[in-house]
């Protein structure tokens, strides 16, 4: 009866050290997902406030696109310059 006790005893703490393992993985994993569901969410609040941008700059009249776009082109072609 005594060595059945210490079998039990011994896969309980086997048991429980897995378990522990299983747990700490899981809490890595776990704050894994939320971290990047945390970035997801970053990136879908950007893209919105993207598209929001895009759709104010499509309902300007023609002539205000146009000059926007030139802006944009001068601006780009500046960078270059400086970059270089």
């Amino acid at each position: 009866m005594g060595e059945r006790n210490s079998q039990l005893d011994r896969e309980k703490a086997a048991l429980a050290e897995l378990l522990a393992a299983k747990k700490c993985e899981y809490d890595k994993m776990r704050q894994h997902y939320r971290d990047r569901v945390g970035d997801l969410e970053d990136e879908v609040q950007r893209l919105k406030s993207e598209k929001l941008r895009l759709v104010d700059k499509l309902q300007l009249p023609e002539s205000e696109r146009a000059s926007l776009m030139a802006q944009v082109r001068c601006i780009a072609l500046t960078l270059d310059r400086r970059v270089q």
